[in-house]
């Protein structure tokens, strides 16, 4: 029986995820929040994963959530700095996450979107 709950790596899909971003770093969290923006209507999988990265974008520029879990937080240090069009990345795909009738509406959070627009100004 799978895992799932409201946090950002409460989910099956992203706790395997931030395994990915261990081994390809920034690329790995560029290419999740990619998948999220470019797909007309994201599955929950990578609902799942454009919302951990979100996290972990708002986390690299100071801002973590609560919901971050160990691993996840092991790896931000070594993600680097974040930059401009990362932050734009992650809003964009919380946006679509949270766009009703999107199969990976349910995964988002305002309070995300908040922490991710504050770091962006």
């Amino acid at each position: 029986m799978g895992a799932w709950g409201t946090g950002p790596f409460d989910n099956d899909d992203a706790a395997d995820w931030i395994y990915a971003v261990e081994d390809g770093g920034v690329a790995t969290v560029r290419s999740a929040l990619r998948a999220v923006v470019d797909d007309d209507d994201p599955d929950s999988d990578i609902g799942a994963a454009g919302i951990a990265a979100a996290e972990l974008v708002a986390a690299m520029a100071g801002s973590p959530s609560g919901g971050l879990s160990e691993s996840a937080a092991a790896v931000v240090p070594s993600l680097g700095a974040v930059d401009a069009d990362l932050v734009a990345q992650a809003l964009r795909a919380v946006d679509v996450v949270r766009t009703p009738g999107r199969a990976g509406c349910a995964l988002g959070r305002d309070r995300r979107a908040r922490r991710l627009a504050g770091v962006a100004r």
